[in-house]
């Protein structure tokens, strides 16, 4: 599974589209569809300040896409 299809996956499990995800967040319109194999450290930085819930090393392993699931 690769960096788009876990993001996707996390906006799903929230109930929540690309679009407010990306307008909560700051980040540009069509990033959940562009985002490549990484994510710049700006970017997860943005996504965690909104999204506190969120592992921050969910781009690396989907086991780990929510913090509070690892528990």
């Amino acid at each position: 599974m690769n960096t788009r299809e876990r993001l996707k996956l996390f906006l799903a499990s929230i109930n929540i589209s690309e679009g407010s995800f990306e307008k909560a967040t700051g980040l540009a319109k069509g990033f959940v569809s562009k985002v490549g194999d990484s994510i710049r450290t700006s970017s997860l930085e943005k996504i965690k300040s909104v999204y506190p819930s969120l592992n921050t090393s969910w781009p690396v392993s989907y086991t780990h896409l929510r913090a509070h699931e690892t528990k």
